[in-house]
């Protein structure tokens, strides 16, 4: 009993991120998620049976703990002869110049407040890596399973949502600043449940992929079968529901992908399969970088056109602020600076619409440079997953799920949720500890032992 419940405190948080962790508009949903996320970090440090970390999750913690240490250090005052000099400060020197007054201390940051903020949205994600990687309070099933539950109740929403007489007055909505008129279930953005449903489907995949390894007669595999596709409908059913034209064509590779997960591991079609959402991907990029995205999205929806004046703007901005950034969260403020005033109206810019690019301006080098560790990480882990003999499926869900974030990130922000930075977090340990040996392990689904959990 003791065993399970621990188990289950990972899945549980998940899939309470995934509830509460939709939008930064939730204020008190965000303060418990964070309340709650300290009391598992603090509890996976101080308890005496946790986990041996590995190579792998050692290279994950170090680079998680540099993502901390960076808004950290923007936050450190410098004396004015050193903050000064740093590129893109010349206009606040300036501005207490004129004023006749001294220059004060201060940080790298433009709005430190709003990285002290920041720095607090990345409590979900780190309590994941902690309860998994050195608590061990998981089971991978579970997880899936969490994930799963959250994301159906979430195109039940949706559903409710899309259905509406008036989308603007309706109930079902969580959010005062939202998509009015698609589904966005937990979240603010329809784009977001996008993003939670198109990693569903690898997720399900795995889950099905392992549950009919233990299926005991054709007819319970075929009843297997037949659940499988209805959730697999229903999770594809949500994605039209949102409108999300990036994850709708994000959506062929992703299942493509994740086909291997059902297939003997007799059959080699890896390849072909994986080659074919190769090219799928760039087709994707192809359709949504072009004015053709524009002819196929709904109006609600910020237009490529949008998106790509967006980008150009916030250019010259990377360009003042590359040495050491312009400081985490302060986007929105500084964006103001580089867009066209005779073009502002009424909408205004709350992010890039491309995370790396606001990574980039937020963080300047030595965030390019995180950049390119995590990736190198990434690819590393994702590799021999893939080729490991003892097919881990969790582990190579995993893998599928946690590249789609990334993709999907190159024209929008998901990471920026709870809901979806947890279960990136929960992505990035599982495939930095898969389970090495598949055939000597006890069921996934029903712990008996903690060594079980790994």
């Amino acid at each position: 009993m003791r065993s399970a419940i621990r188990a289950g405190v990972v899945p549980a948080y998940i899939l309470l991120c995934i509830v509460l962790g939709g939008s930064t508009q939730g204020y008190w949903g965000a303060a418990i998620l964070q309340l709650l996320a300290i009391a598992i970090i603090g509890w996976s440090l101080l308890t005496p049976d946790r986990l041996h970390l590995s190579g792998p999750t050692k290279g994950l913690f170090a680079i998680a703990a540099l993502i901390v240490l960076l808004p950290i250090v923007q936050l450190v005052p410098l004396p004015p002869g050193l903050w000064a000099a740093i590129p893109g400060r010349n206009p606040i020197a300036e501005g207490y110049r004129l004023l006749g007054q001294p220059l004060p201390w201060l940080p790298i940051s433009l709005t430190p407040y709003d990285t002290m903020a920041t720095i607090l949205t990345l409590l979900p994600p780190l309590a994941v890596l902690a309860g998994m990687l050195i608590g061990g309070a998981y089971r991978a099933s579970w997880i899936v399973i969490a994930v799963l539950l959250g994301t159906f109740a979430a195109v039940l929403l949706g559903a409710l949502q899309v259905s509406s007489g008036d989308p603007v007055q309706s109930p079902w909505y969580f959010y005062s600043r939202t998509n009015h008129g698609v589904a966005t279930g937990f979240f603010a953005n329809s784009n977001h449940l996008a993003t939670l449903l198109v990693a569903s489907i690898p997720m399900l995949f795995a889950l099905v992929s392992e549950f009919r390894k233990r299926s005991k007669n054709a007819s319970s595999e075929s009843a297997l079968m037949l659940m499988a596709i209805g959730a697999f409908l229903v999770l594809l059913v949500g994605i039209f529901l949102t409108g999300s034209l990036a994850v709708l064509l994000l959506a062929l590779p992703v299942v493509l992908i994740s086909a291997t997960l059902l297939m003997p591991e007799t059959i080699r079609l890896r390849g072909p399969l994986i080659a074919v959402a190769v090219i799928s991907i760039a087709a994707m990029g192809v359709v949504y970088m072009t004015p053709l995205h524009d002819k196929l999205m709904s109006s609600n929806q910020t237009s490529f056109e949008s998106r790509q004046i967006i980008w150009s703007d916030s250019v010259p901005a990377i360009g003042d602020h590359i040495a050491l950034g312009s400081g985490v969260g302060s986007f929105q403020r500084v964006y103001r600076q580089y867009e066209d005033h005779s073009a502002v109206t009424r909408t205004f810019v709350n992010h890039a619409h491309n995370d790396y690019i606001e990574i980039i301006m937020e963080t300047g080098i030595p965030g390019l440079l995180l950049l390119a560790a995590f990736f190198l990480w990434w690819g590393s882990r994702a590799v021999p997953i893939w080729r490991s003999a003892a097919l881990d499926r969790y582990a190579v869900a995993a893998s599928i799920a946690s590249g789609a974030v990334l993709i999907h990130s190159l024209v929008d922000y998901p990471l920026r949720t709870a809901a979806i930075s947890s279960i990136m977090a929960a992505c990035l340990a599982k495939m930095a500890r898969p389970r090495v040996q598949e055939d000597s392990e006890t069921p996934d689904l029903w712990p008996s032992t903690r060594h079980a959990a790994i």
